[in-house]
């Protein structure tokens, strides 16, 4: 039986099974008596000093008392937090009516320190201040705010919550929006594809048609919902209206055949069209690439440019975005009854330019201190691989634009924690993008090719390679040959003794004339 510190204030006990319990302090005083908690049962308890607490453990069922530790931190002194809504309000009268909507992944920013919240799907957000002055300001470039009348807004922590309203007016035009993911691709398992549509605006769509075309190599099971037509590999959804930040999610559960070949590439896409007149359609189109594969890492975290020339590379002069796509798996022994995901976002990207996407399951996410975001999937129930292979896997997926001016060189590296439970994090491998200016050189002729280790101390290797490269280079930023290596016998592992810690290129140059270039982060210690 876990136990779990959120806040300063509080800890949540949750247990699958009957137990008496106790809860003692750092020097031994009773802070929660002996208690027996039922099955399937929750206890909170509020109002803890910041410390080390012991949980001392019976399960009824068992002979043996365990113990568990768990830490209320510290927020500092006066720790409470800022909370409010964001709302469309239709008729302007300043209060949140009923009918109005909520306006979803509005980026808040709170200074002094630049700390960031963000809206959830109901439009409420929530942050934790230390006590002290402070102003937060709305950051959506799509909304007018005009209540309260001071933009930004002032405002105190001194222990009571701060409650701050945003009533938004927007006269932006019509932006709908498109994506697609999906799971992974295994000969003879199931391969789930998920799509979206979103109405970015507080506008009229009128009707909206969605198209997702998926690989013919594929066998189409279910669909969800039922498409209005389907020819082929083809799924045509007609859509009525979707209302002012609404989305429409859409589901088809594929299954790879038996005898694919590994690394057969499967390309799916999806397309809206509304109506009324769009007037950015950039984002009106999405696509998924996917490599046949027969073993891989479960979780990780992807980053995928907008350009979608590279999945290494930032081309400063040809992208604008960056997909990120974060996957998860239950490996373990049971059910996960809930799922939690962290990634830290590095200073190389601008966070009021968040924007969520898709999540296999039903979740919440939000902004925490130090730039981390959180996505929580309470009573997610997720199976364990052994049980439902196909029902173990979950993802979520957003975009965001690096903060600009964008420099060649600069790296954009993070990872992501997934939690199953109260386990302890899966960290995922780092996802690394650089950023340099298009040479023209976008023949990325193998998705799965990666460099390990990345960062490198020593040597690297290439995995995933379909064939042996001809010549493999090591480029600086600016594109200057640091090494070189002929490769006529094929090798897959290359030395890195003398060459100085930083940032490089390394280009593949193929047997079958084609090239490709991956980052390569060098680390000396």
């Amino acid at each position: 039986m876990p136990a779990s510190a959120r806040t300063s204030a509080s800890f949540l006990l949750q247990t699958g099974y009957p137990v008496r319990y106790s809860v003692t302090d750092g020097i031994g005083n009773i802070v929660v008596p002996e208690t027996t908690l039922m099955e399937f049962q929750t206890a909170t308890y509020d109002g803890l000093a910041a410390g080390i607490y012991t949980l001392n453990a019976y399960p009824m069922l068992g002979q043996c008392m365990f113990n568990d530790y768990f830490e209320v931190p510290d927020l500092g002194p006066g720790c409470t937090q800022v909370e409010g809504n964001a709302w469309f309000d239709q008729d302007g009268d300043c209060v949140w009516d009923g009918g109005e909507v909520g306006v979803p992944g509005s980026v808040m920013v709170i200074q002094p320190g630049t700390q960031y919240a963000i809206t959830g799907g109901n439009g409420h957000y929530s942050f934790n201040l230390a006590a002290g002055n402070y102003t937060i300001a709305q950051t959506n470039p799509t909304l007018v705010p005009y209540c309260p009348v001071t933009q930004p807004v002032p405002f105190t922590v001194n222990g009571p919550i701060a409650n701050i309203d945003f009533a938004n007016n927007s006269t932006a035009p019509l932006d709908l929006r498109a994506h697609i993911n999906s799971t992974w691709a295994r000969p003879g398992f199931s391969h789930r594809i998920s799509g979206g549509a979103a109405n970015n605006t507080v506008q009229a769509t009128g009707a909206v048609e969605v198209i997702v075309t998926i690989d013919p190599t594929v066998v189409i099971g279910s669909v969800s919902p039922t498409p209005t037509t389907i020819a082929g590999n083809v799924f045509t959804w007609q859509i009525a209206e979707l209302d002012y930040f609404s989305a429409q999610g859409f589901i088809i559960w594929t299954t790879v055949p038996v005898g694919t070949p590994l690394g057969t590439v499967l390309n799916h896409s999806i397309s809206v069209s509304s109506a009324n007149t769009d007037t950015y359609v950039a984002n009106n189109t999405d696509s998924e690439t996917r490599v046949v594969s027969g073993s891989y890492d479960p979780n990780d975290k992807t980053a995928t440019t907008s350009s979608r020339q590279s999945d290494a590379l930032y081309y400063i002069n040809e992208d604008e975005w960056i997909d990120y796509t974060i996957r998860f798996q239950n490996t373990g022994t049971a059910e996960a009854l809930f799922v939690t995901i962290t990634d830290t976002l590095p200073e190389e990207l601008d966070m009021t330019t968040f924007q969520m996407a898709l999540a296999s399951h039903a979740h919440t996410y939000t902004f925490k201190p130090g730039r981390v975001v959180e996505w929580f999937f309470d009573d997610i129930n997720l199976p364990d691989s052994t049980t439902d292979l196909a029902g173990s896997q979950g993802f979520v997926k957003f975009r965001i634009r690096p903060v600009q001016p964008v420099i060649a060189g600069t790296v954009i590296e993070n990872t992501a924690n997934i939690y199953f439970d109260f386990n302890d994090p899966v960290i995922t491998d780092p996802s690394v993008l650089v950023a340099e200016f298009s040479t023209g050189m976008h023949a990325y002729t193998d998705p799965e090719v990666i460099l390990l280790p990345n960062p490198a101390r020593d040597a690297f290797e290439i995995r995933g390679l379909s064939q042996d490269p001809s010549r493999v280079t090591l480029l600086s930023i600016d594109g200057r040959t640091v090494r070189s290596f002929s490769n006529a016998n094929g090798e897959r592992r290359f030395m890195l003794s003398g060459i100085p810690s930083g940032a490089y290129l390394v280009e593949l140059t193929l047997r079958n004339g084609g090239a490709t270039r991956l980052p390569l982060i060098i680390e000396r210690h």
